[in-house]
C-alpha cells in the first residue's frame, strides 16, 4: 500500500551497515512511504555507491556536519516543504518492522495530529526492554522497564531515534530546539507537543530495533559526557516550571558529575588518553553550561571491522 501523507526521514551519522540495514527493513514496509529522505551527516560521507544500491532513498548532505537536532531539523523541514504530512524520523542504527510504519500511521488517522512512538527495542537481544522517563525531582531522564501496552500507551516523552511526528505538530510548536544538539532535544520537544494539546503516545505493535551509542562511543565516551553535563541543567531550566531545579542540578553533581570526573581524573593521571578525553570534555560541558556555549562535540568514532561484520543484517520480520 502506498502512503502519500508519510516521509521517512534518516539522520545518517554512522557506519555504512547500520545505514544499509536499515534501507533494507523499510524496503520490505507493507506501507511504501511518500519519500525517503537521508540526510548524510555521516563523518566521510555516505559515498558513490550508496545510491546505485539504494535507488529509492534520496540523499541530501548538509554543507557541514550536523548535530542531529539540527540534522533532524533539516530533513523534516525538507520533507514537510515537498508535501508531507507526516514524518517519520530514524537513526540509522534503527530497524523496522514491516508492519511498524502502517501501524503508526494508522494510529495518526486515528488520533488526529500528534507524536507516535513505535514500541523500541534492544537490538541485542540478551537486553530487556526499557522506557525512558521523566523524573522532574531528581534524576530528570531515567529508564524505566516496560510493562504490558495498551494499545495507546501516553509516555513522558517519544525518543527521537524512532517517532513519527505530524506535519501539524511541527507547524503549531516548531522543530526540534537545536541549543541542545545532542540529547535531551527529542524530551523537550514532546513536552512542547503536549503543552500544545497535541497527544504523546507509545503504539502497540509498531516494533523497530535500536543498536545504540553506535556513533556516541560505548560508556561513558567524551562526547556522552560533554552532553550529559551540559544539557542535564540545561533542560531542568528551560522546563523550570516542572523542574526542581536545585535538587535536579545538586544531584547531578553529586552524584554524577563530580565522581565520574574524579574517577577519570584519576585514570588520567595513570596515563589514560581516553579517560583524559572524557575528563576534559565533562570540564568544557560545565563552562559552556555557565557561559551559554556549546555545541562543540560531534560523534568522530567508526566502528571497526569486528563491529560491522556483528551488526549485519539479521532475519526480524517473524518476532
Amino acid at each position: 500500500m502506498r502512503n502519500t501523507d508519510v516521509s521517512v526521514v534518516i539522520v545518517a551519522g554512522g557506519a555504512r551497515p547500520d545505514i544499509d540495514e536499515c534501507l533494507l527493513s523499510l524496503s520490505e514496509s507493507t506501507y511504501t512511504p511518500r519519500e525517503i529522505l537521508v540526510v548524510d551527516n555521516s563523518p566521510e560521507g555516505l559515498g558513490e555507491t550508496f545510491s546505485v544500491a539504494f535507488p529509492r532513498a534520496n540523499i541530501v548532505q548538509p554543507k557541514r556536519r550536523l548535530t542531529f537536532a539540527e540534522a533532524a531539523n533539516f530533513g523534516m523541514r525538507m520533507a514537510v516543504s515537498r508535501g508531507a504530512r507526516a514524518v517519520l524520523l530514524l537513526n540509522d542504527d534503527v530497524t523496522v518492522h514491516a508492519q511498524a510504519l502502517s501501524i503508526l500511521a494508522e494510529a495518526q488517522r486515528a488520533h488526529g495530529p500528534g507524536i507516535f512512538a513505535p514500541e523500541i527495542w534492544p537490538y541485542e537481544s540478551t537486553r530487556s526492554r526499557t522506557r525512558f522517563a521523566i523524573d522532574w525531582e531528581k534524576r530528570l531522564i531515567t529508564r524505566v522497564p516496560v510493562a504490558v501496552n495498551g494499545r495507546f500507551t501516553p509516555i513522558d516523552y517519544a525518543e527521537g531515534s524512532a517517532v513519527l511526528v505530524s506535519a501539524v505538530v511541527m507547524g503549531r510548536i516548531g522543530l526540534f530546539d537545536e541549543k541542545f544538539g545532542f540529547y535531551y532535544e527529542d524530551a523537550d520537544f514532546s513536552i512542547r507537543a503536549k503543552d500544545a494539546g497535541f497527544p504523546v503516545v507509545e503504539v502497540e505493535g509498531a516494533r523497530v530495533w535500536h543498536k545504540g551509542s553506535v556513533s556516541a562511543g560505548v560508556g561513558l565516551s567524551p562526547f556522552k559526557a560533554y552532553y550529559r553535563v551540559r544539557n542535564t541543567v540545561l533542560f531542568a531550566l528551560k522546563h523550570r516550571r516542572r523542574a526542581h531545579v536545585t535538587k535536579v542540578t545538586a544531584y547531578h553533581f553529586g552524584a554524577f558529575v563530580l565522581p565520574a570526573a574524579l574517577r577519570c581524573a584519576v585514570r588520567a593521571a595513570l596515563g589514560s588518553r581516553a579517560h583524559a578525553e572524557t575528563f576534559a570534555a565533562m570540564v568544557r560541558g560545565t563552562i559552556d553550561l555557565l557561559t551559554g556555549g556549546g555545541k562543540i562535540y560531534l560523534p568522530r568514532r567508526l566502528p571497526d571491522i569486528t563491529e560491522q561484520i556483528a551488526r549485519l543484517t539479521l532475519p526480524r520480520q517473524a518476532c
